[in-house]
């Protein structure tokens, strides 16, 4: 048994010997600077290919940014629009009873009726007034709201 185990063995260390032998006969015939190229060319591949899709990407991330940009704007407008439009919508009714501008209005009315030539341009302007101010008020309120969230833009 001792003498077929040495045997095995002795078997074992030739067979590593001679693979090793071979090994190291068939690496010193690789080129390696030829390797070095292929490798190389490879990496280089590899990183414009890299920079092209990180160039992509900015791209489409800027796209990204004005698209979100157009929406918060597009969303301030419609806002905007629904203000005015529930202002005209308020203005001749009830709106101007709280604020007690009727009174107002109806005297200027009485005035309007009355009055002649530049005096009747004075009194159509002051009869417009509260709307002016009104949409103004409005509009300030939309330009305050926008510079408030642009810091999230």
């Amino acid at each position: 048994m001792t003498e077929a185990t040495k045997d095995f063995r002795d078997n074992g260390v030739k067979v590593h010997n001679s693979f090793t032998h071979i090994l190291k006969e068939k690496l010193d015939k690789v080129d390696t600077d030829e390797l070095a190229n292929i490798i190389g060319r490879d990496i280089y591949k590899v990183r414009d290919e890299n920079e092209r899709m990180l160039q992509e990407v900015r791209a489409s991330h800027e796209a990204y940014q004005k698209k979100i940009k157009l929406m918060y704007r597009g969303i301030g407008i419609m806002l905007l629009v629904f203000m005015l439009f529930t202002l005209v919508m308020t203005i001749g009714s009830d709106f101007m009873d709280f604020i007690h501008v009727d009174i107002l209005q109806k005297a200027i009315a009485s005035k309007i009726k009355t009055s002649e030539g530049f005096m009747t341009l004075v009194w159509y302007i002051a009869y417009g007034l509260p709307y002016i101010i009104a949409i103004g008020g409005f509009i300030y309120l939309y330009e305050w709201i926008r510079k408030k969230f642009e810091v999230f833009l």
